[in-house]
């Protein structure tokens, strides 16, 4: 249920006309995205923009590791692109061919609610399947509900007591992955969006071009949904 907007102040003007800069610079790199590649052939995933901390993750598709390089760089070290061991090429989570008959697509699927719990991505396709629904746009859920420490239990009704909902940008992580969970052409029957950002925060579109550029295992297909609160 979207929130009541009110009259915007001078101020608040300025800074959503920041927050739009920075969409129509999401919609255009966006717009240079080529085809889905084939999944017999397709590239290895695109060097990081800035450097990587050593670690590593694993995704649906191989696990990528993260190195230390040569000395110049952070700690000493500077930190080398991700090397990928695994036995299939990169298939960015989105992007990869679907295996299920065309149906219904969904423009709005919540996989969080306001406590950030869900039943699963599985649990999700398994209610898809049942409605006939082959594809949707996929989203966690921007705002979180307070808990406060006051309170035996959290509150049933999110927008009815006198707790706070507070933007949670961690709900585009735990959206990644649960995505990371399912073969690539199950993963290809979502478009992923991004939504945990305060929209009025002028350092938001900062926020975006990180996670756009620090997970190329995901091909971000826009941003949504958005809550304007406070």
């Amino acid at each position: 249920v979207p929130l009541p907007c009110g009259a915007v102040s001078a101020n608040k003007q300025e800074v959503l006309v920041q927050s739009a800069l920075g969409l129509v610079w999401f919609v255009q790199a966006m717009s240079k995205v080529g085809p889905a590649p084939d999944a017999s052939t397709a590239p290895p995933p695109p060097a990081p923009t800035k450097p990587r901390k050593a670690g590593s993750r694993f995704t649906c598709c191989l696990t990528e590791e993260y190195t230390p390089g040569p000395p110049g760089g952070y700690g000493g070290k500077q930190e080398t692109s991700l090397v990928g061991r695994g036995t299939a090429a990169v298939i960015p989570i989105g992007t990869a061919p679907v295996t299920v008959k065309q149906g219904f697509y969904d423009a709005h699927a919540h996989l969080f609610d306001f406590s950030q719990e869900t039943e699963g991505i599985g649990q999700l396709l398994k209610e898809m399947d049942d409605s006939g629904v082959s594809h949707a746009a996929i989203m966690g859920c921007p705002l979180k509900k307070n808990w406060s420490e006051f309170e035996r239990r959290m509150s049933e009704d999110v927008f009815n007591d006198t707790d706070v909902l507070y933007y949670f940008s961690l709900t585009d992580l735990y959206l990644l992955d649960q995505l990371k969970m399912l073969p690539p052409s199950q993963a290809g029957r979502f478009a992923p969006t991004i939504c945990g950002f305060k929209p009025t925060d002028r350092g938001a579109t900062k926020q975006i071009k990180a996670l756009i550029d620090d997970h190329p295992e995901i091909m971000w297909r826009g941003i949504g949904k958005i809550y304007e609160i406070g």
